[in-house]
């Protein structure tokens, strides 16, 4: 009787310990890939200037890129590349996060200027344009300069017209508020 009492509480304690195991959730981990962290050509210490509306030029310097750790959607773990340029006037950030879809998006903000999504296809680092706000140039001029492979997002924000143009190469072209002295156009 011993014997089966044993078994049976051997047995008992197994279930047990499956059933508390199996029940543990799995944790995702989910990096940046080579393509994701080249999105962002910017690079700690790099100096990019602007022109803005009245054609004062605005050092941003980068003062901060950094890849990190971050938690977002299902996942518990998700590499994320944040980058952070900043004057005396005006603060910019750009960052980019893991995910296992076929497309990303570059995330651009700064003072006066909400958020813009910037998407690419993360198996050959394309810029893309799958949304109607989204508008895909493969040359444009702006400031005098032609730029090659550029994405206009259009965003609005308090029923103000956002624009924000973007390459791999340069990273952000300009940003402007349509109707407003908010523009800064990038001086290469």
């Amino acid at each position: 009787m011993k014997a089966i009492n044993s078994i049976i509480l051997i047995g008992f304690m197994g279930l047990v310990v499956v059933l508390l195991t199996s029940c543990r959730r799995e944790e995702h981990y989910v990096w940046l890939s080579d393509i994701d962290k080249q999105m962002i050509p910017y690079k700690l210490g790099d100096t990019v200037c602007f022109r803005d509306a009245i054609g004062d030029t605005i050092t941003l310097i980068v003062k901060e890129d950094k890849i990190y750790w971050g938690g977002y959607e299902e996942y518990h773990n998700v590499q994320e590349r944040y980058v952070t340029l900043t004057s005396k006037d005006i603060a910019m950030y750009v960052w980019v996060h893991g995910n296992n879809l076929n497309e990303n998006t570059v995330g651009v903000a700064a003072n006066y200027f909400p958020m813009s999504g910037i998407p690419y296809d993360k198996r050959t680092g394309k810029l893309i344009a799958p949304y109607n706000a989204t508008t895909f140039y493969d040359s444009l001029q702006i400031g005098g300069h032609i730029y090659y492979d550029v994405l206009e997002d259009n965003t609005y924000n308090d029923h103000i017209l956002q624009k924000c143009y973007y390459n791999k190469a340069y990273g952000v072209l300009q940003l402007r508020k349509m109707g407003e002295k908010y523009i800064y156009t990038l001086i290469p």
